[in-house]
């Protein structure tokens, strides 16, 4: 916990020498977690949780288990994630030989395009992203930059893809579907023609999405509903803290 406190320059109380071995919410947490109180709320969790250790103001006093102090809980927290994330995935680059590209396929640099994926006629690819073995986009369609689209994903004819998208594997859009920047979409999803994923929004594992998803939202189901704000994108994106 010292180690932890140091390089996010917070305040000990408790034991200083509590091992944390992960980070998680306040609700989910477990013996070796750390979690952090922002809101006055959620006081009660707080006393009621497993984690070892919390990150807090000093406004939330009371509290029982050993306690980071900082001035900005949320942005501390959002450190400390980055600390406990694991290192950058080696994503193949290159086109490989069993690829099939159409006329007028445009790819940037740095691209990956793996074992059978087939990039239909007019198809474009932005730098540095990767396309797992297995995948068909259609005709016309386009695939902005740094967008991460792993294996079996089907992408229909003239659908606009954005930067930074995550698409997982066996994720089926339908035609001229509109999936805006930092957008992430979970396994087995079905994206019916027209609809739009907005930016900085996480749609769930198997979920049928009929309508658009908006913007900085969580949604799911079958079919897909909003849920919450997708907090986790605003933190790893590192907007202020008042924004969260």
């Amino acid at each position: 916990l010292k180690e932890i406190a140091r390089l996010i320059d917070a305040k000990v109380e408790g034991d200083p020498d509590t091992v944390i071995t992960g980070v998680s919410g306040i609700k989910e947490a477990r013996s070796g977690d750390i979690t952090f109180l922002a809101n006055p709320k959620y006081f009660a969790l707080a006393q009621t949780t497993q984690a070892s250790a919390i990150v807090a103001s000093d406004d939330a006093q009371g509290l029982e288990k050993p306690t980071l102090r900082v001035e900005n809980p949320s942005l501390a927290f959002v450190k400390i994630v980055d600390l406990f994330s694991p290192g950058e995935v080696n994503h193949p680059r290159g086109v490989h030989a069993t690829a099939v590209l159409g006329k007028g396929v445009i790819l940037g640099k740095n691209v990956g395009i793996g074992a059978y994926v087939v990039l239909s006629d007019g198809v474009s690819v932005g730098d540095n992203t990767v396309i797992y073995p297995g995948c068909f986009v259609g005709q016309e369609s386009k695939i902005g930059r740094d967008t991460l689209i792993y294996s079996n994903v089907s992408i229909r004819e003239r659908i606009s893809v954005g930067n930074r998208v995550i698409m997982a594997n066996a994720t089926l859009l339908g035609g001229h579907v509109h999936i805006h920047d930092d957008a992430t979409i979970s396994g087995g999803v079905v994206v019916h023609h027209f609809s739009t994923i907005g930016s900085f929004s996480f749609t769930g594992g198997l979920s049928r999405v009929l309508h658009d998803v908006p913007p900085f939202m969580l949604a799911e189901g079958n079919p897909s509903r909003p849920r919450c704000v997708n907090l986790e994108a605003l933190k790893r994106h590192r907007f202020p803290a008042e924004t969260v």
